[in-house]
């Protein structure tokens, strides 16, 4: 944990650890993405690191649903993530559930499409997210 790896006095710990949840809930939980109707370039433009674990570099941009299940969420930004190269192929590798496990703050941001699939699927219709 990023407050034990500081070395910070015990009190201190447990302020960062809260505040880290705080912006787990709210990152995950936003119901629009702030840069909806973008380009994928303009997408990495914006996301110069990966959105996993913040590491900069040579970086994919991954369809969280995959592109061959559901074609019609290709260019929704909502289900865009941008990761480094290593975890890119984690997340194909070892499956999605042991990838949020390692980056839990991320595990919102998937439900949040994967809800919204469900809703195009029951009723046919995308809206504007």
């Amino acid at each position: 944990h990023l407050s034990t790896y500081c070395s910070l006095p015990l009190s201190a710990q447990t302020e960062v650890k809260q505040l880290i949840q705080n912006w787990y809930s709210y990152y995950g939980y936003v119901s629009i993405d702030n840069i909806e109707n973008c380009t994928m370039e303009e997408y990495r433009e914006r996301h110069p690191t990966s959105e996993a674990s913040g590491e900069g570099g040579d970086l994919h941009l991954h369809h969280i649903i995959t592109k061959g299940s559901d074609t019609r969420l290709r260019d929704c930004t909502a289900n865009w993530i941008m990761l480094t190269v290593k975890e890119h192929r984690e997340l194909h590798d070892y499956g999605e559930e042991v990838f949020l496990r390692k980056y839990p703050h991320l595990v919102n941001k998937f439900k949040r499409i994967q809800d919204y699939q469900k809703e195009i699927n029951n009723n046919g219709r995308i809206r504007k997210m």
